[in-house]
């Protein structure tokens, strides 16, 4: 029997960020799927089911922390990992973890893993 492949949705509208990480977490035995806005994830929240959300902070028009807070409220158990160079200045319960750009690679893939492990696996 194959082995699950966690789904994760990584935003980001740096093209090369979203690439990086998408492929870091590839490799990492994730399944996953990217969008380079907020509203481009929403819809994907909406048609597809996620063990995780990674995401960046400072996007235009809608950020990464508009983006959890709408995401948690669709799935409030969805693990939501931000990372971004611009952390919010205080903690916020719609994030499970804040880690801040640049991040070293392991500790994003331990981050990820352990916010996997830790979640619920809830379907959005």
């Amino acid at each position: 029997m194959p082995k699950h492949q966690s789904r994760v949705l990584v935003v980001d509208d740096e093209p090369s960020v979203l690439a990086a990480t998408s492929l870091l977490l590839q490799h990492a035995a994730c399944q996953v799927q990217t969008a380079s806005s907020g509203a481009e994830a929403l819809v994907l929240l909406e048609k597809h089911c996620f063990d995780l959300l990674v995401t960046d902070n400072r996007m235009p028009v809608m950020s990464g922390v508009q983006l959890a807070m709408a995401a948690k409220k669709r799935s409030p158990t969805l693990p939501v990992l931000m990372l971004t160079a611009y952390p919010p200045p205080r903690p916020l319960r719609c994030l499970d973890e804040v880690l801040v750009k640049p991040a070293g690679l392991s500790l994003l893939v331990s981050s990820v893993k352990r916010l996997l492990r830790n979640g619920s696996g809830a379907v959005v």
